[in-house]
């Protein structure tokens, strides 16, 4: 016969197993590889992110605070942009053994990137550096250079 505590010990067994089911299911129902607009809809509907892998062409290079931006369109602020976050270092080693810039090597190709899209809060800033509004980008956090890959022409 079983006590309190043993009837615990499975009610929490039971649960485990529905939450591990539950997850592979979420998983099963996301899409194998995200576009620009299924990742930016992903983020908005879930405020922790999106971890999955995404594909855009980029269209415009950008850089600031040791980070190298690779942007699915040619305006950054648009909601509609999707935007790969790579590390300057994990760049460099990208870019190791060509001689080219980041602008050079990315502009206008096609990549895919494994990694955490999240909508990330960004401020504008006034000539005086306080902050005048605030606007949302979603942004691809990677992890290093096996999270990005340069894909064949088309």
């Amino acid at each position: 016969m079983l006590d309190d505590g043993d009837w615990t010990v499975i009610a929490r067994f039971q649960k485990t197993i529905a939450l591990g089911v539950l997850g592979v299911s979420l998983a099963a129902c996301s899409p194998d590889v995200y576009t620009p607009k299924t990742a930016i809809a992903a983020a908005a509907a879930d405020p922790t992110g999106v971890v999955g892998t995404f594909e855009m062409t980029v269209q415009r290079v950008g850089r600031q605070d040791n980070m190298v931006y690779l942007d699915s369109a040619d305006n950054y602020r648009d909601p509609t942009t999707l935007i790969i976050a790579i590390h300057e270092s994990t760049a460099n080693d990208l870019l190791q053994g060509t001689s080219q810039t980041a602008e050079q090597y990315f502009m206008h190709r096609r990549v895919r990137a494994s990694g955490l899209a999240k909508k990330v809060p960004v401020g504008r800033l006034k000539a005086d550096g306080t902050v005048d509004s605030i606007y949302y980008q979603t942004q691809v956090f990677i992890g290093g250079v096996e999270d990005i890959k340069i894909l064949p022409s088309d």
